[in-house]
């Protein structure tokens, strides 16, 4: 069993899970374009203080995500495990956090067009 807490960590939790959702949501639903990074193809999405960027690798390389309170990046580990690490919050990010941004992608998008 995980803990849901917003002070619990965040891997392995359905918050985690949520905010994958959503952010591959954006990225299927929500085009935008992209920016050339060598031969990558880098997509900004969000707004009002929350930022996912992506490849078109989405989770199959590292996902840069801001908002107002933490800077993370999620990404696989060597057991191709999601796992979420922040250099602003040294134990990581929590539920919180990750609550916190998936909720504030959707409530952007929500605003802007009406539906996520």
């Amino acid at each position: 069993m995980t803990d849901e807490s917003p002070g619990a960590s965040a891997n392995a939790s359905p918050a985690l899970d949520r905010l994958v959702e959503v952010i591959e949501r954006l990225h299927r639903d929500h085009r935008v374009s992209f920016i050339a990074a060598g031969d990558q193809r880098v997509y900004a999405y969000g707004g009002g203080g929350y930022v996912a960027m992506v490849s078109d690798q989405l989770f199959d390389a590292a996902v840069d995500i801001e908002s107002p309170t933490v800077k993370m990046r999620v990404e696989r580990d060597a057991d191709g495990r999601l796992v979420a690490t922040s250099a602003t919050a040294p134990e990581g990010p929590t539920v919180g956090d990750l609550s916190d941004i998936a909720d504030g992608l959707e409530r952007y998008y929500s605003r802007r067009i009406g539906t996520v």
